[in-house]
């Protein structure tokens, strides 16, 4: 998640989200339909900072991100990427959720009423 990563050191960041889409992405497991790499906090994770109209985030973080996007499976491999983020991400970051088939918005689940 992307709390996770400010215990971790930062330097380790692009060799953790290499690895994560690396072993979702290749074909070693056949017993698995897809591969899944689940991106949590993304906004946490790009340093994403709002300040009135102004955003700002990583620019390192952002294009290691979208590389990862591009890259294609191994052949016979398959993957689901899914990133949770604040409400606002994909306008923040249009070129980002164009890297995504399916960009969707889901409304807070504060308790258990909210799943029903």
């Amino acid at each position: 998640t992307g709390d996770d990563v400010l215990t971790e050191n930062p330097m380790d960041l692009p060799y953790i989200l290499r690895s994560a889409f690396d072993s979702a992405y290749s074909n070693q497991n056949k017993k698995r339909s897809a591969g899944l790499v689940l991106l949590d906090d993304l906004d946490i994770l790009l340093e994403h900072l709002a300040v009135g109209a102004q955003h700002s985030f990583n620019s390192q973080r952002m294009n290691l991100l979208q590389a990862l996007l591009r890259k294609e499976p191994a052949p016979g491999g398959r993957a689901v990427v899914i990133c949770t983020g604040s409400q606002l991400l994909a306008q923040d970051f249009s070129d980002l959720a164009g890297s995504f088939d399916i960009v969707m918005q889901v409304p807070l689940i504060k308790d258990r009423d909210d799943v029903a």
